[in-house]
């Protein structure tokens, strides 16, 4: 039978809730970008929010990093069926795709709320931290607490939930004001982890990007970096560094990821390609991510903290 697969995010939730109006007979998978290649692709998979595997049925996507991609693999990307562009979600490109389908009129809060947590379009820290819908239903999908298949479960009955109900009804529903409850106590847990494990390096004198150091971390540690910006809201960047983890064993090479602070006006910085010039990874102007590699422990240690130092010089040659 064919699938449809998302991004394992909030806005891969509302692309599952959409296709699945479209499709209702097909089962949703979640995936994170690394696990996307270990699954086996059919030409009639629907791929949303992901970057392109080998074939699929229909491709949507927003991401400029995966449109670079498709040309260095010498494709064409006119040819995929489906959509690609730059949007503030994928959830809008797959609604415009499919609006023709008589899709429900309550998805236009979901597609609202998909471009603005995927873009991060708050105008401040409070704007952010308001109890709204899309924060309500955005936080219960990251909880610490629960293992990685229940997360997949939850989302799955959100998807489900969403082809019936607004994001405001799905926001009152018990399990979701559970969850919601437990991902703010986490929260707050977060911010007192931030605060101990903020820095800037010392080139940095303008205190630009605040680094968030787990690289010393014996475990996998999802923050809401967005809490950063309370502490201290005139850095113009989060930089997080985190071990990467393989069937649970910590490797010695480091996850790094990076976005622009939200609340400020654009800086006109692209950290995508920062991320592509070093050759460790991708992304878009707001937000990259990537991995350095390490041989062992000690070539780590060496070269740690000069390779986050490469991160800040292309930084600020970007005008």
């Amino acid at each position: 039978m064919p699938r449809i697969i998302c991004h394992n995010d909030f806005d891969g939730v509302a692309c599952a809730a959409i296709c699945k109006c479209v499709f209702p007979d097909r089962s949703v998978v979640f995936t994170g970008i690394q696990e996307l290649y270990n699954l086996r692709i059919t030409p009639q998979d629907i791929i949303c929010d992901l970057p392109y595997p080998r074939e699929c049925g229909l491709w949507f996507d927003h991401h400029a990093g995966n449109f670079e991609e498709i040309k260095l693999r010498g494709l064409n990307i006119d040819s995929i069926p489906g959509e690609r562009r730059e949007e503030k979600s994928c959830a809008k490109i797959v609604f415009e795709y499919f609006k023709e389908k008589g899709l429900p009129d309550f998805f236009a809060e979901l597609i609202d709320a998909a471009d603005k947590v995927d873009s991060m379009d708050y105008e401040n820290v409070e704007q952010y931290l308001a109890e709204t819908s899309d924060r309500i239903v955005a936080l219960s999908i990251e909880l610490k607490s629960e293992t990685y298949g229940q997360k997949l479960d939850y989302m799955k009955f959100l998807a489900d939930n969403l082809t019936k109900n607004s994001l405001t009804g799905v926001r009152e529903m018990d399990k979701v004001k559970r969850r919601y409850s437990t991902a703010k106590s986490e929260e707050e847990r977060d911010f007192e982890t931030i605060k101990k494990y903020l820095f800037f390096l010392d080139a940095d004198t303008g205190k630009e990007i605040g680094i968030i150091d787990g690289s010393q971390w014996k475990w996998k540690n999802i923050l809401n970096r967005n809490l950063a910006y309370i502490l201290i809201p005139h850095i113009e960047a989060i930089l997080c560094v985190d071990p990467v983890f393989q069937r649970g064993i910590k490797t010695n090479d480091l996850h790094v990821s990076v976005s622009l602070n939200p609340f400020r006006e654009p800086l006109g910085k692209d950290l995508g390609e920062i991320f592509r010039e070093l050759n460790i990874g991708s992304g878009h102007r707001g937000a990259a991510g990537g991995v350095f590699h390490y041989k062992n422990k000690q070539e780590k240690n060496l070269n740690y903290k000069k390779d986050l130092e490469r991160i800040f010089s292309l930084w600020k040659n970007q005008k």
